[in-house]
Parts: structure tokens; C-alpha cells; sequence
């Protein structure tokens, strides 16, 4: 796991940042895209857009004046919604500690809520009985969410057409029963991911 952090010395009277500075700016201003910070700003969350990885940027010593010095790493495993609370704030979301599906869908969840997707509904339509699913008024373009996403080996594919009974087609965790789904395509609707997306946090 990388890890940089900044280093603060005083010199001449002036505060002087050190240490990893200048690549932690590098990596602020390019690669990495935000995706939710909490209340204070002392915590943000990242995505690289070409490895897909999570980054967190937070500050050890925030009870310093000014924050402290910062502190950049990338996570070995996705932020999960244990992590939100109420006051973490979303980027492009209304602030919320109610995602829908497990933590193996949590990204796609996350980045189609940002994109402002519609949610058709949320709950426990299926027949496995499980709570853990999302509906979004939308068509799931399957090769994209591959493309965009590192998906576990057990989140797979899932469709089910009954017509005037319900459609759907989108994302299925056999681990947790969750699923994550938009309309069956043949019915039509908006296509999701788009290429702005693409732009934001794919890979390429």
C-alpha cells in the first residue's frame, strides 16, 4: 500500500511543506477523482481513473492550525458503508448513510448515484428475499460496468424479462444476494455508464 505524506518545518520564520508534497498535488490534480468527503474535510475518498484503486487523503494531525500536514494513501480494500455516517457528504449526492446494496456493489451504487441516475425503487422485490437491491430507471451497459469497475469473480450478470410482470437487468453479488439493476434493454431507456463517466473514473 502506498503511503506519502507531507512533512511541515519551520524556516526563517515561514512554514515550509516538505516531505511528499509535490507528488501528493500531482496525483490531486489529475488522477484521482473525488468521491465523498465527510462534514469536516478532514477525510476524502478517491478513485484513480486509470487503476480504479481508492485512495484516501486525511490528516493525522487535524488539531493543528490549518489541519495539519496531509497524509495520502491508497487502501487495500473498497471503503465500505460502515465508513459513512450521517455527516459524510457525497459528490454529486444529496448527503445520505442509506446505500442500497453490499459493499461488493458499492461502487457502481456510489457512481450511479452521482450520476444522478432515478432510483425506481430499493428493497426486497426478489425472490432470494434479500433487502440488499436498487432499481434505477435506467439501461446497465454490462461491457462498460466491467470496463469501469473490478468487479469480485461472484458478481455476475443477471436478467429477468416477465414482461408486464417486471423486467431488469444489471449486477448480481451471489455472496451477499444483493443486486443492483436498471430496465431490461429490450424496453429501452437511458444508457448507463456513459462516456462521461468514462472520462471521470475509467479505465482505459
Amino acid at each position: 500500500m502506498i503511503e506519502l505524506t507531507d512533512s511541515w518545518t519551520w524556516r526563517d520564520g515561514q512554514l515550509v511543506v516538505e516531505g511528499h508534497a509535490t507528488r501528493i498535488n500531482e496525483l490531486l490534480a489529475e488522477p484521482l477523482v473525488e468521491l465523498f468527503r465527510d462534514a469536516l474535510g478532514w477525510r476524502t475518498v478517491y478513485r484513480h481513473r486509470t487503476t480504479g484503486h481508492f485512495w484516501e487523503l486525511d490528516h493525522p494531525q487535524s488539531e493543528l492550525q490549518g489541519g495539519g500536514p496531509r497524509r495520502l494513501r491508497e487502501l487495500d480494500a473498497p471503503p465500505y458503508p460502515a465508513e459513512i455516517d450521517q455527516n459524510t457528504q457525497f459528490i454529486g449526492l444529496a448527503p445520505t448513510n442509506e446505500l442500497a446494496t453490499c459493499e461488493h456493489l458499492w461502487p457502481v451504487e456510489v457512481a450511479a448515484r452521482s450520476a444522478g441516475l432515478r432510483i425506481a425503487t430499493i428493497g426486497g422485490w426478489w425472490e432470494r428475499y434479500s433487502t440488499k437491491c436498487i432499481y434505477f430507471d435506467c439501461v446497465f451497459d454490462h461491457a462498460a460496468l466491467v470496463r469501469l469497475f473490478a468487479l469480485a469473480p461472484f458478481v455476475v450478470w443477471h436478467e429477468y424479462d416477465g414482461r408486464a410482470a417486471g423486467h431488469e437487468a444489471g449486477l448480481c453479488c451471489e455472496r451477499c444476494d444483493s443486486l443492483l439493476v436498471g430496465k431490461f434493454g429490450l424496453y429501452g431507456g437511458q444508457q448507463w455508464p456513459d462516456a462521461t463517466l468514462t472520462r471521470q473514473t475509467g479505465r482505459p
